[in-house]
Formats: C-alpha cells, sequence, structure tokens
C-alpha cells in the first residue's frame, strides 16, 4: 500500500472538521472518470471498511460529446464492475432541456445531473458525496468576483450542505474541498489509479476554462500554494458568514409577524446596521418564495422607508402602520357572462350578491327609509324594455344617469368613480334591450327612473350581506 498522501491527510481533517461521513453510512458519489471523482471513489473504498461505508458510484450520461461521453459511461461502469462497486447510470437529453427552457447546456446539464444525483441518493438513504476541490472552489469564487457577489458568494462552495428530493431531505458533503487538483493528480498517480480527461476542459470556450487556462497560470505564478491561502481565506470568511447569519437570524425571529400576515417591522429594520438588515430582508424574501438577489432586497429596504415596491407581478411591499408588509391582490374574477333576470333570483358575484325584486309603491315608500348595509337602486320597472341580462361592462356601452345633465360611457363613468381598471370588468351590470339601465351601486340610467305615474318598481339589491 503507498504511503498516505496530502490528499488523504487533508479530506480525512476536511471530513472529520464537518463530521461528513458518520460510521455505518452509505454514500452516493457522484463519478464522471476524471481524476477528481475517481480519486473520490477511491478514497471512499479506502475508507470504506473501517467506517463500515456502503458505496454506490452514479455517473450520467450527458450525450453531448457523442462517442467520448459513451466512453466516459463505458469507463465508469467497466472500473466499478472490476472493483466491486455497485454503479448507477443514467442518459440525459441535456441538449433538449437547453432547447426547451432556454438554459444554457452548462446549466441545463447541471440540473439534470443533480436531479439524478439526489433522486440515487434519496432511494438509498444516502449521503450524496461529490468531488469539488479547493481549485474548483477558486475558480467559482473567481468568477463570482468577476460578476459582482457579497461575503456568501465569496465564501465559495460550502463543505457541506442539505438537499431535498420528493421528502426526502439528505445531505451533500465534498470530502476533497480543501484538496488541489495537483493533489488529486499526485494521488492519482500514487494509487495507479486510471482515469479520463473531458476534451472540452481543454479548450478556452466556456468562461470557467478561461479561467482555469488563462488567468490561473498568471495568479499561480505570483503564489505556487494558490489554493492552500484560499483554503485559510475561505475558512475565515466563512466564519464571519456564519456570525452575521446567526445574528441576523436572531434579528429576523425578533422582527417577523404581526396580525397583518406575513410581515416585518419596519423601523427595526431601518435601524439595524445594513449589514444584517440585508440579510434579514433576504430571509423574509425566501421564506416567502420569492426572488432575494440585490435588487429585490433594495426594494424591501425602500417599501420599509415607505416607498411602496412592485416585487412580482401579482406581489407587492407597503407600510401598514408600523410594519411592513407584503399583499397579493387576489386574482380577478372571471368577467360576468351574459344571463338573463329572473326576479327575486339571488346572484353571486364574487364575495357579493345580487337580486331583482318588483315592489309596490307602499313597499318602495318603506325601503326607501330603512338605513341598508348594502345598496338599492330602483327602476320603473314597465320602462324596462323586454328582459334584464347582468353582464360585465362591453365597449361602447354607455349610461345616462338619471339626475345627471348627461350621458357618459360607461368606463369614463368607472374611471371618476376611481374604479381600479383591473376591477372594472368584473362588475356587474344590468341591461335591457336598448342598453344599460343600472350600475348596481352606482346609479340607473335616466330613462327607467322611477316618477309620479310609475306604478311597479324594480329595487336593485346588491351587497354582501342582505
Amino acid at each position: 500500500m503507498p504511503r498516505s498522501s496530502a490528499l488523504e491527510q487533508i479530506a480525512a481533517d476536511t471530513a472529520a472538521r464537518w463530521q461528513m461521513l458518520p460510521p455505518s453510512t452509505s454514500v452516493v458519489a457522484a463519478v464522471s472518470g476524471g481524476a477528481d471523482s475517481m480519486a473520490l471513489l477511491q478514497l471512499l473504498l479506502e475508507l470504506a471498511p473501517a467506517r463500515r461505508l456502503q458505496v454506490t458510484a452514479a455517473h450520467l450520461n450527458h450525450c453531448l460529446r457523442g462517442p467520448e461521453s459513451d466512453r466516459d459511461e463505458q469507463f465508469v461502469t467497466a472500473w466499478c464492475a472490476a472493483a466491486g462497486v455497485d454503479c448507477v447510470t443514467r442518459r440525459a437529453d441535456v441538449a433538449g432541456l437547453s432547447r426547451r427552457s432556454g438554459q444554457s447546456l452548462e446549466e441545463a446539464a447541471r440540473t439534470l445531473r443533480y436531479d439524478f444525483l439526489y433522486q440515487v441518493a434519496a432511494e438509498r438513504g444516502a449521503v450524496l458525496a461529490t468531488a469539488h476541490t479547493a481549485t474548483d472552489n477558486f475558480e467559482t469564487v473567481l468568477f463570482r468576483l468577476a460578476r459582482g457577489t457579497g461575503l456568501g458568494g465569496l465564501c465559495g462552495i460550502p463543505p457541506v450542505r442539505s438537499f431535498r428530493w420528493q421528502g426526502y431531505t439528505g445531505r451533500l458533503v465534498r470530502p476533497l474541498i480543501e484538496v488541489s487538483r495537483r493533489q488529486v493528480e499526485d494521488y492519482c498517480q500514487r494509487r495507479q489509479l486510471p482515469y479520463i480527461t473531458d476534451s472540452t476542459n481543454l479548450q478556452p470556450v466556456y468562461s470557467r476554462n478561461r479561467l482555469r487556462l488563462q488567468v490561473l497560470p498568471v495568479l499561480r505564478s505570483l503564489n505556487s500554494a494558490l489554493e492552500q491561502s484560499f483554503v485559510k481565506t475561505a475558512r475565515h470568511l466563512g466564519q464571519d458568514q456564519d456570525y452575521l447569519c446567526a445574528q441576523a437570524e436572531a434579528l429576523y425571529r425578533q422582527l417577523a409577524g404581526g396580525p397583518a400576515g406575513p410581515s416585518l417591522d419596519a423601523a427595526g429594520l431601518l435601524a439595524a446596521h445594513p449589514a444584517l438588515a440585508a440579510r434579514v430582508a433576504a430571509r423574509f424574501l425566501k421564506e416567502q418564495d420569492l426572488p432575494a438577489g440585490e435588487a429585490e432586497i433594495q426594494k424591501l429596504l425602500s417599501a420599509a422607508a415607505g416607498t411602496k415596491q412592485q416585487l412580482t407581478a401579482n406581489t407587492f411591499l407597503c407600510l401598514q402602520g408600523t410594519q411592513l408588509c407584503l399583499y397579493r391582490p387576489p386574482a380577478p374574477a372571471a368577467p360576468i357572462l351574459a344571463q338573463p333576470v329572473a326576479v327575486g333570483k339571488m346572484y353571486s358575484i364574487g364575495q357579493k350578491k345580487l337580486m331583482v325584486c318588483v315592489l309596490s309603491q307602499e313597499k318602495y315608500g318603506a325601503e326607501k327609509k330603512i338605513n341598508k348595509k348594502f345598496f338599492i337602486n330602483f327602476m320603473d320597472y314597465d320602462k324596462i324594455c323586454n328582459a334584464l341580462t347582468l353582464r360585465s361592462r362591453q365597449p361602447g356601452d354607455r349610461i345616462h344617469l338619471a339626475g345627471r345633465g348627461v350621458g357618459k360611457t360607461v368606463k369614463k363613468l368607472l374611471n371618476e368613480q376611481k374604479v381600479p381598471s383591473a376591477e372594472r370588468c368584473h362588475l356587474p351590470l344590468l341591461a335591457d334591450q336598448k342598453g344599460v339601465v343600472c350600475l348596481p351601486g352606482i346609479g340607473i340610467d335616466s330613462r327607467v327612473a322611477v316618477d309620479e305615474k310609475t306604478k311597479n318598481i324594480a329595487a336593485v339589491y346588491y351587497g354582501e350581506d342582505f
């Protein structure tokens, strides 16, 4: 057996620090066939007897490189068969998902790869182990720096995180996260461990490849121990991030909640240090399944200062007293389909009801004097031309309100009444053969107005409770 390598020592320390591989654990290793993943698989197999680990390899063929992709799959399955390792493989249509979803090939490949790995781990109740190295981590941070990031982004790839797959909550661990790629290659050489090279990794086509092939060599000329220095930096930044997140969580629990649904104490949020306020804002947004990027966080803080903000097409942030509240307007009701009106029948319109009754002069006089919690409009029943129809507003509808000087379109009238545009097509109106006769709660057309000659009176009741 070759003497212990740097990889084994570093990986053992990392696994112990983060309690990645407790005894009697089932582990699914993501294996592409490259040096990193083959080193991970070999390391797990060497640890298996002492720690009673049950190791499974999982390989996804992305079907992007033709014969080369098939070669990778065949290599992994053959190696696992020779080593007596359970191996699960699947073929994925990455290009198809990319076309359907609009994702880049890289994004689509990542989506399908993790879906596959999560499923394999969940089916076995296993920990999922991936072969990310310190070099991968450093490349990720450089990439984020180039695009702009915060402290969380500078911390890089977490050594351990949780994942969910159809009700199963598992752990994803990265035992090689503090090991450099050079140390991986040294380990493979010492173990005479075969691996394959993805030819696309050698082409400066993708952004990450350009970092790897063009930027890292320059940085390494300044510091040959680049990854080791980064590992120390990531640990320090991670400690700071953990502390700030803990403080933000405590503050969130103080500020969140209230009688108005999802809300935050606005004054408390604005009084907090910006580093904590931003984290509390992000926590609140994520709790509501909303985007929590920099733009959304700034909108939330602006709303806390009193400026109403729109987060999504149907989500708003606004102050209600001292609370910053999340408001989602109810989905508008469907337009009212035209239907004949039967006297005495109750019609439900959203949360309200409408009914038309025919009254005698005596009953009419009594109804006019009673203070109601709902609207009543009165029409001369005998002036209605043929049957009444209940429907929504239509283009060109006009009404000449009784007691008003001129007629106007229903659209203009609703605008004058400050009825929100989104609600106008869902408000009821009554029409006869000649046109609109009543806007319940607003008024009636002058041609059906009650006068001294009226004998039969149509009362239009409209409200939530009558």
